[in-house]
Order: structure tokens, then C-alpha cells, then sequence
């Protein structure tokens, strides 16, 4: 939703944050991760490419509510349990310790 509305109001800026998301990506392989740091750098992308400042306002806003909404992504981060990208989930009777 977020780059959505960052593609409508400013293309250039969704597409930054479209290629920061992908850097991330590729190096850490956490969708997560590359999601906050995408929103991150929308405020600075907004303000550097529009010249703007409503628009690097609007990024900010729209970064704040998104880093806000992966709360248990960034607590999964810091256990050291988020999934990969590409990484297999266990099977339930993997995981289930009640299982025989």
C-alpha cells in the first residue's frame, strides 16, 4: 500500500524505495528488513528527487506507520527467528514437540 501510494504521488520516489527494497533483499534476504528500509529512505528519496517537502512529509508519515505495523518483524529480527527469503518453513510435525 505504502508504494503504492508513494508510485501515485511521486514515481521516482517508489521507485527508489522499489530498488532499495531490492538491494536489501538480495543482501540479507529478509523481506521484512528490506520493507523498513525501503520506507526509511522514502522521506530522503522524496525530498532529494522532488525537491518537495510535502511529498518527503507524506514518505515520512507513510515510513512511520509502516515501521510501526512490523513490530513483530523487527522482534523477530533481534531473536534471530524472521524468516528468509527463499527459506523453507518447517513442517508442522517438525515443530510439534508432542508429536512421538
Amino acid at each position: 500500500t505504502s508504494l503504492g501510494t508513494l508510485v501515485a504521488v511521486a514515481w521516482p520516489v517508489g521507485l527508489i524505495s522499489c530498488a532499495v527494497w531490492l538491494v536489501v533483499a538480495l543482501i540479507f534476504r529478509f523481506s521484512s528488513l528490506a520493507s523498513m528500509s525501503a520506507l526509511a529512505a522514502a522521506p530522503f528519496a522524496g525530498y532529494w528527487v522532488s525537491g518537495n517537502p510535502p511529498v518527503a512529509y507524506m514518505a515520512a508519515g507513510l515510513a512511520f506507520i509502516g515501521i510501526a505495523r512490523h513490530k513483530d518483524n523487527i522482534q523477530r529480527l533481534v531473536r534471530g527467528e524472521e524468516s528468509k527469503i527463499g527459506q523453507k518453513k518447517p513442517d508442522k510435525e517438525e515443530t510439534d514437540s508432542s508429536s512421538p
